[in-house]
């Protein structure tokens, strides 16, 4: 009898003991399942950081002025261009750095002259237009953000390609008394100036595509032979982000 009651509870003991392994394994499979969750997040995670997942590029559109000085050979020209433009950007690692092209065309535009030194200077200065064509590569920088609104800074090169159309007259074209103007023939000069540009801008977020915004720049000649004292460039402008 003794021995039966013995046996019963070494069955009872031993099925228990079983029980608890069993438990102890489903709980150790669990934690290897956590575990490799764990592992396959964290690999997601750092594959989203690589530096090219949120590489945007931008693209844009935008109506130009650009407000500038010439001093020519015949006096001085000063006047408002008018024009349109395209851009072109792409951010450098990081969405507060951000590379742009832009191609700038202008129409041409009749500038007031002064300084001029004699009657036929002032009917070639008053016959001017001036016309061009702007390539420029700068680099902006974010420096203040909110949820819509972003202001930036900017830097780059110009290249800026101006003529200058006139009639050019002879002293015996122009009559001094009646003010009239005879013959002369038609010239147009043209000039290649490089320049650096420093502006300022902002862009208002419509969404997380489309940002309409505003650039102020100057640009300063970086040779001495330019007829550009300099000038003062603003657009009004829409961008695509992709």
């Amino acid at each position: 009898m003794k021995t039966l009651i013995l046996s019963f509870l070494f069955v009872i003991i031993s099925t228990k003991v079983q029980a608890q392994t069993y438990e102890d394994g489903s709980i150790g499979y669990d934690s290897i399942v956590r575990e490799l969750s764990k592992n396959n997040k964290s690999r997601t995670r750092y594959k989203n950081n690589d530096p090219f997942a949120d590489i945007k590029i931008h693209g844009g559109a935008a109506f130009a002025s650009s407000f500038m000085s010439l001093s020519t050979d015949m006096g001085n020209l000063n006047g408002n261009l008018r024009g349109s433009e395209v851009s072109f950007g792409i951010d450098l690692f990081s969405p507060v750095w951000v590379m742009e092209v832009v191609f700038r065309s202008y129409g041409s535009s009749q500038f007031s002259g002064s300084g001029f030194s004699s009657e036929t200077e002032k009917a070639q200065l008053e016959s001017s237009t001036i016309s061009m064509r702007e390539f420029d590569l700068r680099v902006f920088h974010t420096f203040s953000r909110t949820r819509n609104l972003d202001f930036k800074l900017s830097a780059g090169l110009a290249a800026r390609y101006l003529n200058h159309t006139f009639q050019n007259y002879t002293p015996n074209n122009v009559s001094t008394s009646s003010g009239n103007i005879k013959g002369g023939s038609v010239e147009t000069r043209k000039y290649v100036t490089p320049a650096s540009i420093f502006g300022l801008g902002t862009d208002f977020k419509i969404n997380s595509v489309i940002s309409l915004g505003g650039d102020l720049s100057y640009r300063a000649p970086l040779i001495s032979d330019s007829i550009e004292n300099g000038a003062i460039n603003f657009s009004l402008r829409i961008d695509g982000h992709f």
